[in-house]
């Protein structure tokens, strides 16, 4: 029996031999190795005699070459290919493909992550699948980059499995640095009665920060009138801020109590090298003088109740409006209701009258008020908010709130003409008036369009009584209101009936052809005539008028003229002021003011402001007229006017008159001259 050759595993009956030599171990051989059940078999003396000779029975050869044929076919079943580096940021997601390629029927292949980093989540698309041999399939993977992750390389391991079979591989992974910041709430939002919130301030990359300075724009935070809010940080510069970590930043609000209304922002900026974070600072100043508060109060209701087309009003509009106030708190109250027009565009309030009321509400009830509203003449062409609010008399620190039904605010949509005048407050003095009397009429005159008028003039007529007169042209730029005056005298024929005055105004004025191009509507008042005499007042009634120049009177520049009033009668008098005669040199700009009271001996000043022509020039005179108590005191007042230009006229004139005068000026000057040239040659 041969022996078998050391350290390699034999069958039983397994030998080599050269003829009828037996071979012994110190040659190349066929190898088995005991540690591979997959050994190859080699031969490296290729066309010998050497001979495998076998001594066996039929259960050798079975287990030799079932043994042959698992190492054979335990042998390179897939192969994957190779896979490209990656290169991403922490807190993303990457992906990737590789191809699995079979030399023999595989099926159940699974992928499986072998590494145990936590920084990473690799999933492949698909997980599972089957090949058929000298077949290819191409898996994709993701990888999620876990946030925070430090930046640097990284090696993934994973399998490829089909039962005993497995092909191993890796994944190379560059995370990069990454320096970021972040700033939450990205709106903080503050108030009058929450003037304090909290900011967080987080370090989202994946390498430590520092020196991080944070501040705040504040140019933004201040009203029309600058009055300013002042914001105040409790950290301005942070020394170091780890991946990840999070710092609270508290901020404060110092907010005026008359602050204008709106919504006020500001910038908080968070900056180190390489990252920089920001967040928005949102101060509502609210119409509550210290914001909401209590909880008690609820404006239920606001609604427009007269105008044709609801919350869409015009200049000098006379508004009816609706509030309704609901008291939920446990005791009767005394509640003031206010409100206001608000322009957002100037930030700044109109002026209404009559727009505060307090009345008593029962605890669990609700009372309904009614305001009117007058639309100022100067309200801008463009939308205005209305704020409305409501609290406890005397305690609005305590008790207030301004939301109407969950809004802050309505919306006015204010609209304007491109031009328009309206005509208000006709007034006359006390009615009845007397037949044959004389009596004033004033009235307000508003340009209420979005045109500046040059010049505007009324006319009032009555047919019946023979009044048609006009006022003397003014100025009326866009938004202003002019009073004037006219004094009328009834006829003594009068009928003692009621009577209409009709007022007219006339605007657009064209220089080119001297007319006006356009009149308002009539506007009327109603004056009772009485031809009754009644019980005369027996008191005196009377005025001085006294006139002084405060400028000088230049054409084409504006001349003032302070008038002095003394009620010289013997009783309180109200008294109206016009101007007449000036319309060929002059227009008139305005009288501030046109109506007053005087009690008796009290004086006061009015200011007359004409605008002179640019061609005026020479000697002028109008006329000031104050009417009271049915009588007309007039002052007729004299002035020059200077010529805007130098006048060369008068010069020559000058020369022409006192030649003789200014001859001899002019030998003197020559003489004088001729002295000097010869003393100064002496002195040399």
């Amino acid at each position: 029996m041969p022996m078998p050759l050391k350290g390699y595993v034999s069958a039983p009956s397994l030998c080599f031999s050269e003829g009828n030599e037996l071979f012994k171990p110190s040659g190349n051989v066929a190898k088995i190795r005991r540690s591979s059940i997959s050994s190859k078999i080699e031969m490296f003396k290729k066309g010998s005699n050497y001979k495998i000779v076998t001594k066996m029975n039929f259960r050798t050869v079975f287990l030799l070459f079932a043994a042959i044929f698992l190492a054979f076919t335990a042998s390179a079943t897939h192969t994957i290919s190779p896979i490209d580096p990656i290169t991403g940021n922490h807190g993303t997601t990457v992906s990737g493909s590789f191809v699995v390629s079979a030399t023999a029927n595989l099926s159940d292949i699974m992928l499986e992550r072998t590494d145990t980093d936590t920084h990473f989540s690799v999933s492949f698309s698909p997980a599972t699948f089957s090949l058929a041999a000298n077949e290819n399939k191409t898996v994709t993977f993701t990888i999620v980059i876990a946030p925070k992750t430090p930046p640097k390389d990284y090696t993934l391991s994973f399998k490829v499995k089909s039962g005993a079979h497995e092909a191993l591989s890796t994944i190379k992974v560059t995370v990069l640095e990454s320096k970021s910041l972040a700033l939450s709430p990205a709106t903080l939002e503050l108030s009058k009665s929450a003037k304090n919130g909290t900011l967080t301030l987080t370090n989202t990359g994946n390498v430590d920060l520092t020196n991080i300075a944070l501040a705040l724009n504040q140019s933004s935070l201040e009203d029309k009138q600058k009055r300013q809010i002042t914001l105040a940080l409790s950290e301005s510069n942070l020394a170091l801020l780890k991946a990840g970590e999070s710092k609270n930043i508290t901020l404060s609000s110092a907010i005026p109590t008359n602050l204008n209304l709106g919504d006020y922002t500001s910038i908080l900026n968070a900056s180190t090298a390489g990252a920089t974070a920001t967040a928005q600072i949102k101060i509502t100043n609210t119409y509550c003088r210290t914001g909401r508060v209590g909880g008690n109060l609820e404006i239920s209701r606001l609604k427009d109740i007269s105008s044709d087309t609801e919350w869409k009003w015009r200049p000098l509009d006379e508004v009816n409006i609706e509030i309704r106030v609901r008291n939920n708190g446990n005791d009767d109250e005394d509640i003031t209701i206010s409100f206001d027009l608000y322009d957002p565009e100037t930030r700044e309030f109109l002026d209404l009258n009559d727009n505060e009321k307090t009345i008593s509400i029962d605890s669990g009830k609700s009372e309904t008020e009614t305001f009117t509203i007058k639309v100022p003449s100067d309200v801008e062409d463009r939308d205005h908010l209305l704020y409305v609010k409501a609290f406890v008399d005397g305690e609005e620190s305590k008790q207030c709130t301004d939301q109407i039904s969950g809004d802050d605010f309505q919306t006015i949509d204010i609209k304007k003409k491109s031009r328009e005048i309206i005509i208000k407050n006709i007034e006359t003095e006390t009615e009845p008036l007397i037949c044959g009397g004389l009596f004033g009429l004033s009235a307000k005159v508003s340009n209420v369009g979005r045109t500046d008028e040059d010049k505007v003039k009324v006319r009032v007529v009555n047919r019946d009584l023979g009044i048609d007169t006009e006022s003397t042209p003014f100025t009326l730029d866009e938004g202003d209101s002019r009073t004037v005056t006219f004094p009328l005298q009834l006829p003594q024929n009068a009928s003692a009936k009621a009577y209409t005055l009709n007022l007219v105004a006339s605007y657009d004025y064209d220089s080119n052809d001297k007319a006006y191009d356009q009149k308002s509507d009539a506007f009327t008042r109603e004056i009772s005539v009485s031809c009754q005499q009644t019980i005369s007042d027996t008191t005196k009634k009377s005025v001085s008028i006294a006139a002084e120049l405060l400028s000088e009177v230049k054409a084409g520049k504006q001349v003032s003229i302070r008038v002095s009033l003394k009620n010289t009668g013997d009783a309180q008098t109200a008294y109206t002021l016009g101007v007449s005669g000036a319309e060929e040199w002059a227009t008139l700009d305005k009288i501030d003011p046109q109506s007053l009271t005087l009690e008796k001996g009290e004086s006061k000043d009015v200011i007359i402001s004409l605008n002179a022509k640019p061609d005026a020039s020479g000697q002028k005179e109008f006329v000031i007229r104050a009417i009271y108590a049915g009588k007309v005191t007039e002052q007729k007042i004299a002035l020059e006017v200077a010529s805007g230009n130098p006048d060369l006229s008068k010069l020559s004139s000058s020369l022409k008159d006192n030649w003789f005068i200014w001859l001899i000026v002019i030998v003197n000057v020559i003489l004088i001259i001729l002295i000097i040239v010869a003393a100064r040659r002496l002195a040399k």
